[in-house]
């Protein structure tokens, strides 16, 4: 269930940033284009989304993390900080779309340019989190996500 609605979730967001949609793979494998000017990877979103809270909107982390990205109530107010607004409350956490856009905020904040790993290890350890050696394991989660990721689209193209 949570992986069609995440699909839809996925399409939405990207049509609301930009993205070209090429084609949709069922469960939620997504191929897309991003606009040139925005540069975000939607492959590396939807294998953190995975890894986090396997697209469940109403996932609870034992830290206080919470939706389908596990975000913390510190990355509210950093992702405002950025935007130098309130945009965003602590219940946007639970909005899976609020969240998607918490997460590109945060990202071309504090990741701009950098490689999938770098960008997948500060989100889960902070703006230093691809230094932590506690976030390495995180990153083999999402790594070992996109492999099955990139596998599965290959598959499906043999066809």
């Amino acid at each position: 269930m949570y992986k069609q609605s995440l699909a839809c979730l996925l399409l939405l967001a990207g049509l609301a940033w930009g993205w070209c949609v090429i084609a949709v793979h069922e469960p939620i494998q997504l191929a897309v284009q991003p606009s040139p000017e925005e540069g975000h990877d939607l492959a590396l979103l939807q294998a953190i989304i995975e890894v986090e809270s396997n697209g469940n909107p109403h996932a609870k982390g034992r830290a206080g993390e919470l939706g389908i990205l596990q975000i913390r109530p510190i990355l509210v107010k950093d992702v405002n900080r950025i935007e130098g607004i309130e945009r965003y409350s602590l219940e946007d956490r639970t909005d899976p779309l609020a969240s998607i856009q918490m997460f590109w905020i945060y990202s071309d904040h504090y990741s701009s340019g950098e490689s999938r790993e770098v960008i997948a290890r500060r989100w889960n350890g902070g703006p230093r989190g691809d230094q932590k050696a506690s976030t390495a394991r995180y990153w083999a989660l999402v790594k070992a996500r996109l492999s099955e990721m990139s596998e599965q689209s290959r598959k499906e193209k043999a066809r």
